[in-house]
């Protein structure tokens, strides 16, 4: 199976290249996988492609990707799986939503002897103390939560920053991230364009750090012809040697006559 999908991918039918091609740079870890998943399977099962394929069909294959490499391609994800990441562009699509209607933790846990008992959250008539005081509780921290989560969208962008939302049918809530940036954007001298987009420009002032000096970039050579020439096939190694047909193989000298044998010796002496 490794052999039949790498002649696949990298001989004459160039099949790596044209699924980079047609899929991009993300399908690079699935051709790997598939390749490594190929392999493993010789080395316990018989190399069959019919195993193989009933194999992988019941096997479940996870492939981990490095987040942090860049890519040219646009991600979606959640604030939160966004942190120590960074990108050229980063949109905001969801700034208006009211942090006190996004759910929150629907259990608490309740202190009791020195330990905490998990607890379903009672309904807002049911609050009775201590309830009442550990809800608040809960409450604040989420809206902490909240704040870190806009402070790691904040500070996901090199370049540009956009912040976006819905307009909900009522009015935006002080505590929605669109109204604390809009209050932010204004005391720095953020001006609306021609389409009322709040937009500032400008540089933020951060702390020096160290950074490596810059290396010149040095062009890619050219691709070596051996790279797709096809590889010569493989001499066949010589045939092994046996005392049965030591008179029979023509490659094999026989061994010398008595009378070579003495003609030799007599000429060594003589």
């Amino acid at each position: 199976p490794a052999r039949f999908l790498e002649t696949m991918l990298s001989g004459p039918l160039d099949g790596r290249r044209a699924l980079l091609a047609r899929l991009g740079e993300a399908a690079r870890d699935p051709i790997d996988e598939l390749i490594a998943s190929a392999l493993d399977f010789e080395r316990s099962e018989i190399a069959s492609l019919d195993r193989f394929l009933a194999w992988f069909e019941r096997g479940e294959v996870e492939i981990k990707r490095d987040t942090a490499a860049p890519v040219n391609a646009v991600r979606v994800m959640t604030v939160h799986g966004s942190k120590g990441l960074e990108a050229p562009l980063v949109i905001l699509a969801d700034a208006t939503a009211d942090p006190s209607k996004m759910g929150g933790t629907r259990n608490f846990d309740l202190p009791f002897r020195g330990s905490k008992l998990p607890l379903v959250r009672p309904r807002k008539d049911e609050l009775i103390p201590p309830y009442d005081l550990i809800a608040a509780d809960a409450k604040a921290r989420e809206l902490q939560e909240h704040w870190r989560l806009l402070y790691v969208g904040l500070t996901r962008a090199a370049e540009r920053l956009i912040i976006a939302g819905t307009k909900p049918k009522r009015e935006l809530v002080d505590n929605s991230w669109f109204v604390k940036i809009q209050g932010a954007l204004e005391g720095l001298g953020a001006v609306r364009d021609e389409r009322g987009h709040l937009v500032w420009t400008g540089s933020v002032t951060t702390e020096p750090t160290s950074r490596k000096p810059a290396r010149d970039l040095v062009p890619s050579p050219p691709l070596p012809t051996w790279l797709r020439t096809p590889a010569p096939p493989e001499p066949r190694p010589p045939r092994p040697l046996s005392p049965s047909s030591l008179g029979e193989d023509r490659d094999v000298s026989a061994p010398p006559s008595p009378a070579q044998v003495a003609a030799a010796i007599a000429a060594l002496v003589g």
